[in-house]
């Protein structure tokens, strides 16, 4: 499973900070924006055939990016205007910036981001049960006693990794598909072998998890504008 850090673990990180994104289009059939990835300085933008920047959502090649008000793509912990958390991709390995659903561990704790289409997309679950797995307030997957389950160095890490320019120009986002492999829910992973899982918690521990299959191929940006 992937989860989200508690609210304490949230704000320890910053994460009470981020910015509040607008909720995300609530379209049945998305289409794809169009425009065209664009790196600048270790930045990433979305631009227009006009040569503008996007901003707010897009949707390109089945998958969710957030752009702030300067154009650049967000990541890392998000919360709405409705109060609700998301986590965008913090890798640079192809998918940075990519709004994630399903189970993720991120900062070493596993969360589960809603993926089911519609107002709920991404949108991370708390205090219920998904798959036969509890999870807690913060969204964190526990164990039978209510203590999150936490794997250091697990997942995706909470706030993106800098990396060069020259390293980013080699990473345009991709469009990335996750397969599961054993039984019970799954359990996702970002690039590099899985990084981060949940935030600052109690040790716990877990077993036989399934493991991730990633498998990903380069976006083609085109389509019609999904932005606010």
């Amino acid at each position: 499973m992937k989860r989200m850090g508690r609210k304490g673990s949230l704000l320890a990180l910053g994460l009470g900070a981020a910015l509040l994104v607008s909720a995300i289009p609530a379209v049945a059939a998305p289409l794809n924006t169009e425009g065209s990835w664009k790196q600048e300085a270790g930045q990433w933008s979305f631009v227009k055939p006009d040569g503008s920047k996007y901003q707010g959502w897009i949707y390109t090649d089945g998958s969710w990016f957030f752009l702030k008000e300067d154009g650049t793509l967000f990541s890392g912990w998000q919360k709405n205007d409705a109060g609700k958390w998301f986590f965008m991709s913090t890798l640079h390995d192809g998918t940075f910036g990519k709004l994630l659903q399903g189970w993720q561990w991120v900062g070493g704790y596993s969360y589960y981001l809603q993926e089911e289409e519609g107002p709920k997309f991404g949108e991370l679950l708390v205090s219920s049960e998904k798959d036969g797995y509890k999870v807690d307030a913060e969204g964190h997957w526990v164990n039978a006693d209510g203590t999150p389950v936490y794997e250091a160095g697990k997942g995706y890490p909470s706030v993106e990794q800098k990396q060069s320019t020259e390293a980013a120009a080699s990473t345009t986002p991709t469009k990335t598909i996750i397969s599961f492999s054993g039984g019970g829910s799954g359990s996702g992973s970002g690039g590099a072998g899985g990084a981060a899982g949940k935030k600052n918690g109690a040790k716990a521990s877990s077993s036989n998890l399934p493991k991730p299959v990633v498998s990903g191929s380069n976006l083609v940006a085109s389509g019609s504008n999904m932005g606010h």
